[in-house]
């Protein structure tokens, strides 16, 4: 929760960086600007209470998929270091780029998610679509940005992300959820609850889906299923 707080708190840009080969490794060179702004922390702190567990476990990703980034990237100095010859080394020095590429659209979503805890929704979707640019097969960026579209009132938006995040990971529960959500929205109850049994079928333990699940039984006059 800590942690959540904190990146809500610190917006962090970019100014300058680097990349060198130096000998057999990679030397990364960045300079940065920090900006804390400490005016919205008990609102900030009190919406990731409300929100427990969707906030920290949406964080908890964002970190696994750094931790992962940093892996790949000392794999690909361990590959660099044992290549032979300058055309191996050139093949690795690609990868090195392509996986930089990835990282960058990780930086471009942890502010994309940034910006959605502040309900700064604007800067939020540019946030998403730069990392969308950068890599378009990321899912979970089209789904962030669709409950982006979805808080902004925008469900005709939302619900092509989501379209979007499934056709790319037919197996990730949120975007059948979050989708479920506009449609219901949208007055279209039965398509919502389509979604929603798609969201607890993906995932079982999914308590969010089960209570969206009842409100739109409920909608639909059916107070026993909603039950």
């Amino acid at each position: 929760e800590i942690q959540v707080l904190a990146s809500g708190l610190m917006e962090v840009t970019v100014l300058d960086k680097k990349r060198t080969v130096v000998g057999d490794g990679i030397h990364f060179w960045v300079k940065i600007r920090a900006r804390v702004n400490l005016d919205k922390t008990t609102e900030l702190a009190n919406r990731i209470k409300a929100k427990d567990k969707s906030f920290v476990e949406d964080y908890k990703k964002i970190q696994e998929a750094y931790d992962k980034s940093q892996k790949d990237i000392e794999e690909l100095k361990k590959q660099l270091a044992e290549a032979k010859g300058e055309k191996e080394k050139r093949q690795v020095e690609a990868k090195i780029i392509d996986e930089e590429r990835l990282f960058q659209a990780k930086e471009w979503f942890k502010k994309g998610y940034e910006y959605s805890l502040n309900k700064d929704y604007d800067k939020a979707i540019e946030a998403y679509t730069s990392a969308i640019a950068l890599d378009p097969n990321y899912a979970p960026a089209y789904n962030d940005r669709g409950v982006t579209y979805t808080n902004k009132g925008n469900m005709d938006r939302a619900i092509e992300d989501y379209n979007k995040a499934i056709a790319l990971d037919p197996n990730l529960a949120q975007p059948y959820n979050n989708r479920g959500l506009a449609y219901g929205r949208k007055g279209q109850h039965d398509r919502a609850i389509d979604d929603f049994n798609k969201a607890i079928d993906l995932d079982p333990n999914d308590a969010d889906a089960y209570t969206n699940r009842g409100f739109a039984y409920d909608k639909k006059g059916q107070p026993d299923r909603a039950i």
